[in-house]
């Protein structure tokens, strides 16, 4: 028999879910897993594990940061110490920042560097373009703005609030609503849309501050998390974790089974995430704070470059400092700062943030990639204008090809997918239609 804890407030049925789920990623050796004396932590502000063990090199290591809104007990320790330990993983070293600390030090928004880069002068690069117009080039998006999403400007958020004096909290209003009402990713008129990974746009128009029409704003949301961050009375909870189980789940399961999906509503039973929104996880709240899909208890660093500069942040353990920083600097030749303030790796032909295109691969993974490809400054890879322009271009397109043929894709190809078009370049497009050519 099975018995509901008292103090949780989740129904039986999601219950029974997380029990299932973490009874099937449980490993063996989980007692060596264990992290005595944990919440030593929270009236210290620091707490080592007593056998010092090292840091896992080959990429199974990384941070686990506690998100504003929740409290960190004793209770809630244990608990994520448990689970961690039965996915084959243990806490290395623990630390309880205070929130003027992190305010002083800036914690909050060198934990979100590129988050914050794009929303302080991010530009679209052309996949990112493409899918903007794919998204919004409707005739609903018409009908409702009164002109064309091609027509209308993409500003990154900081700069938008800079230049129009537009008050931070009407922008934090307006993208807290359209999120809790539409999720992360809604690619809907009034909600957030993905564009690539770290990178978001929203649709925002008001008579008073945006009189000539609408406006997409990149990263819309990150004046919001930042004083989310900045402004919690409570003290910043960090893990450092490691590997410690023979037969630890690989770091992508650990993210997807034991932490979950960004959008809570998404993540697995059985996940932080999840749990915690479900009322299944026993959670101390800030007052006016609760878990939502937005609002999703902790971070876990998606990848060892992640891991590597979340390291570094939170424990003052520089890149060189770390195994898996040494061996990747070795495999690459890479300078500890190159890995650090790199933005975006371009790999066979896809430009994607550096962090998400390593992201649960192993380090002698990621040093292949590095080796293949190459990596630029977050604001090196915008679309030129005469990139934009045959984009938008071709969009138009779109289509009059549409009724010659069913289309399966369009594809630009050249110089614009290349993001090198001049003023005379062509727009090489690929047609993909479903009727088979006349034999």
């Amino acid at each position: 028999m099975v018995v509901l804890p008292t103090e949780s407030g989740g129904t039986l049925e999601a219950w029974i879910a997380s029990v299932a789920a973490r009874r099937l990623r449980r490993v063996g050796d989980v007692d060596r897993c264990a992290s005595p004396g944990l919440d030593d932590v929270l009236h210290a502000g620091r707490w080592l594990h007593p056998d010092t063990p090292d840091l896992d090199g080959d990429g199974s290591s990384g941070v686990l940061v506690v998100k504003p809104g929740i409290l960190p007990t004793p209770a809630f320790l244990a608990e994520v110490a448990a689970r961690l330990a039965e996915c084959g993983y243990g806490i290395v070293e623990a630390r309880s920042i205070p929130a003027e600390r992190l305010r002083e030090l800036g914690l909050a928004r060198a934990h979100y560097r590129s988050h914050c880069a794009f929303a302080e002068h991010g530009r679209l690069t052309p996949a990112e373009r493409t899918a903007l117009l794919r998204a919004y080039d409707t005739r609903e998006f018409e009908r409702t703005h009164g002109r064309c999403a091609r027509g209308v400007p993409v500003v990154a958020v900081e700069r938008f609030i800079a230049g129009t004096g537009v008050p931070r909290d009407v922008i934090r209003r307006w993208s807290d609503d359209s999120t809790a009402a539409r999720g992360l990713d809604s690619v809907a008129l009034d909600g957030p849309t993905e564009l690539g990974d770290d990178k978001y746009v929203n649709v925002f128009r008001d008579p008073v501050w945006t009189p000539d029409g609408p406006v997409f704003l990149i990263n819309a949301h990150m004046p919001s998390v930042i004083a989310w961050w900045e402004e919690s009375p409570s003290p910043r909870l960090a893990l450092l974790l490691t590997a410690m189980a023979p037969q630890a789940l690989p770091w992508h399961r650990l993210r997807r089974e034991f932490c979950g999906a960004s959008d809570a509503a998404l993540a697995r039973p059985g996940s932080l995430r999840r749990d915690g929104l479900e009322g299944v996880l026993h959670l101390s709240l800030e007052q006016g704070q609760g878990v939502d899909r937005t609002h999703n208890i902790v971070h876990l660093s998606n990848g060892p470059i992640e891991a590597m500069r979340e390291t570094a942040l939170w424990f003052d353990r520089p890149l060189a400092d770390q195994p898996a920083g040494r061996t990747l600097m070795a495999s690459t030749g890479l300078a500890s700062d190159a890995i650090h303030d790199a933005a975006y790796l371009a790999l066979d032909g896809v430009v994607r943030p550096f962090t998400a295109a390593t992201a649960g691969l192993t380090v002698m993974e990621t040093a292949a990639c590095i080796a293949r490809g190459r990596v630029h400054s977050a604001d090196a890879l915008g679309c030129t204008s005469a990139t934009l322009a045959r984009i938008d271009a071709a969009r138009t397109l779109v289509p009059t090809l549409l009724a010659d043929a069913p289309l399966t894709a369009v594809l630009i190809s050249g110089s614009t997918a290349r993001n090198r078009a001049s003023g005379d370049s062509d727009v090489d497009l690929v047609i993909v239609t479903e009727r088979l050519p006349d034999v």
